[in-house]
């Protein structure tokens, strides 16, 4: 239920049962779920702008997937830890540790995240104005999540491209990118999306 909650945007309501079930992973000892949940928790906790806590869930994913090999978990919580680094604007941290995330998608073949973290040196690029690179990183993210139909984060990185297109001043570029985004948005009925589209 909880990640229902999740996807309904009910960030308090996901918390409270993914915090029950936590202690009965902690208690029976069963790492590779506690991990999972710790990720699942920690995003609740992002979407929350809850982003200390947010940042020690990910922490303890690191701390297990270090003791387990768990590589896909460890991933995944590298390239978040970048995420709240970049919304701290801490755009050193954001790098180091989402090029750790990266290394490790491409090692072990993980599309989504490898689009995930490419996705995001992208807009640390854009923020630091190497437009270049980010319009580089951007279109690497595009076409892996075209290739996997990650149709969603196909939508927010044809956005992230129309911004950069619209601050390299490719006006037709910007237009034609947002217009493509807002197709998909409307697909998926992404209300948010939509408004960043329109």
């Amino acid at each position: 239920r909880a990640i229902i909650y999740i996807k309904k945007g009910q960030y308090k309501m996901a918390l409270e049962l993914l915090n029950q079930v936590t202690k009965f992973y902690e208690r029976n000892a069963f790492s590779k779920e506690l991990a999972n949940l710790y990720l699942q928790t920690g995003f609740a906790l992002v979407e929350s702008d809850n982003f200390e806590a947010a940042l020690k869930n990910y922490f303890k994913v690191l701390n297990i997937s270090d003791e387990d090999h768990y590589q896909l978990e460890r991933c995944k919580a590298l390239i978040q830890i970048g995420r709240i680094y970049h919304f701290l604007n801490q755009d050193e941290l954001s790098v180091n540790y989402t090029n750790k995330g990266l290394f490790l998608a491409k090692k072990f073949r993980h599309p989504m995240q490898e689009a995930n973290a490419l996705n995001l040196l992208g807009l640390v690029d854009y923020k630091k104005n190497s437009l270049i690179s980010a319009q580089q990183k951007l279109s690497e993210a595009l076409t892996i999540r075209q290739n996997i139909k990650d149709k969603n984060g196909e939508a927010g990185t044809l956005y992230n491209l129309a911004l950069v297109f619209e601050k390299k001043g490719e006006y037709e570029n910007s237009l034609a990118y947002h217009q493509k985004s807002l197709a998909i948005e409307k697909e998926l009925n992404h209300s948010i999306g939509i408004c960043y589209s329109y």
